[in-house]
């Protein structure tokens, strides 16, 4: 039997042998039962071609790279994705339709971090101040202090301190003004700070999520909204301050005088010389007697008798030596004595307040200057000895004197029994008067 050579397929019964067209590469061809072979197009690349179940050879397009199509049971190719790799249409934006903060630079990226970290603040800033707590505490102090008032006043009377009236006054005005005001006060409080809670309670949640989505756009936005808050927050505040100021005003005035009322009695129970039955305190300060050889400090009196310079100071001390405390009575002079007393401001800039005294009989010193310290004004502290001696003080007592004491100065002999020169004027406590004249002494 006839061997075919071998790479030569055998040709069965009923086929022709078809001939390859002569090319620079082979061609390839494909069938299927009942259909008519198809020889491949020449080309520089090989052509596959796949058959549909309706028995139609599909050619493959000539490209640079080779394509694969499958078939459908309908029989249409489908073409696959490039490579076998499918692709996602690009959608645009993100989400939300922001664009990521990894678009920004590093210096853009830097800014945004501050300002998120801004907005954070400017938040929780906000926390306390939609509460409204600030000026809430300021109306309970104030509220405090006004109750406080009529106790503190109580104390200085206890201790002596019979002047300045108008202070029992002027804390039942204050009492007034604030009871008024206070209803007002307190339903601004409360519907402003309600308010206020519930617009920032709607920005929280935004707060919370910048770290998540810290775009710039809604930072912008959200500090914005903030800044809103803060600013209506603020305008609450100045309402309420703006109710609460006159009161307070006159609360801080009246505890200053309070306050140095205080300090007068502290130096009145540390003085080192008794004060007359009966004689009030009216003013106190520390005072410089300029016109004496030492120079002494001390704290100079003013009571409804009497004017008092004690020398209260350390002297004696120097570089290694400690100094001893000096306490002592320099001088005293019946306000009948005081014929004139003419206030200076002297120093650099004037800041020495000078009082100068013209002085008469019953004073041990014709003239004397006194500088007054501590903040005093000495214009000030004329007037009140001008009243002091013409008797305008009495005016304002809070604690009348003593009826017997009275009549008993009104009674006192005004000349000498034995000259004829007159006497000087008696001060509460004097059991007796000395005649300038002729040396008598009248007991009174």
């Amino acid at each position: 039997m006839k061997q075919d050579p071998p790479g030569k397929n055998p040709i069965q019964k009923g086929d022709k042998e078809q001939p390859q067209k002569e090319s620079g590469k082979p061609s390839f061809v494909t069938s299927t039962p009942g259909s008519k072979e198809q020889p491949q197009k020449e080309s520089g690349k090989p052509s596959f071609v796949t058959s549909t179940p309706g028995g139609k050879e599909q050619p493959q397009k000539e490209s640079d790279k080779p394509s694969f199509v499958t078939s459908t049971p309908g029989g249409k190719p489908t073409p696959s994705t490039k490579e076998g790799i499918t692709k996602t249409p690009p959608t645009g934006k993100p989400a939300g339709g922001l664009e990521p903060t990894q678009s920004l630079s590093a210096e853009d990226a830097a800014e945004q971090a501050a300002k998120i970290t801004a907005v954070k603040t400017l938040y929780s800033g906000l926390i306390n101040q939609v509460n409204l707590s600030d000026v809430s505490d300021r109306v309970t102090r104030i509220s405090q202090d006004v109750a406080d008032m009529p106790a503190d006043i109580a104390e200085i009377r206890s201790r002596g301190y019979a002047f300045r009236s108008y202070l029992e006054q002027k804390t039942e005005v204050i009492s007034n003004q604030w009871q008024e005001n206070q209803g007002q006060i307190n339903h601004i409080i409360q519907e402003e700070a309600a308010a206020l809670r519930q617009e920032l309670a709607g920005a929280e949640a935004g707060v919370h999520k910048l770290d998540a989505n810290p775009h710039p756009a809604s930072t912008t936005f959200l500090e914005s909204t903030l800044n809103g808050i803060k600013e209506k927050a603020d305008a609450a505040e100045n309402r309420v301050t703006g109710l609460c100021a006159a009161v307070e005003q006159e609360i801080q005035s009246t505890q200053r005088q309070l306050t140095e009322i205080k300090w007068f009695l502290d130096q009145k129970d540390e003085a080192c010389f008794d004060f007359y039955a009966g004689e009030a305190l009216f003013l106190a300060a520390k005072a410089e007697w300029t016109d004496n050889r030492d120079k002494p400090d001390g704290i100079l009196y003013l009571t409804d008798q009497r004017l008092i310079f004690e020398q209260k100071e350390k002297t004696g001390g120097g570089l290694f030596k400690r100094g001893e405390m000096t306490q002592e009575v320099e001088w005293e002079i019946p306000l009948s004595a005081i014929e004139d007393v003419t206030p200076e401001n002297k120093g650099f800039l004037g800041g020495k307040d000078m009082l100068n005294f013209t002085l008469g009989s019953g004073a041990p010193y014709s003239k004397i200057t006194v500088e007054v310290k501590g903040g005093v004004d000495c214009k000030f502290w004329a007037r009140q000895i001008q009243r002091m001696v013409s008797g305008d003080a009495q005016d304002e007592r809070a604690i009348e004197a003593d009826p017997e004491l009275v009549e008993k100065l009104r009674s006192a002999p005004t000349a000498c029994h034995i000259c004829g020169g007159t006497l000087p004027a008696i001060v509460a406590g004097q059991s007796a008067v000395t005649c300038a004249y002729c040396g008598a002494v009248i007991r009174i």
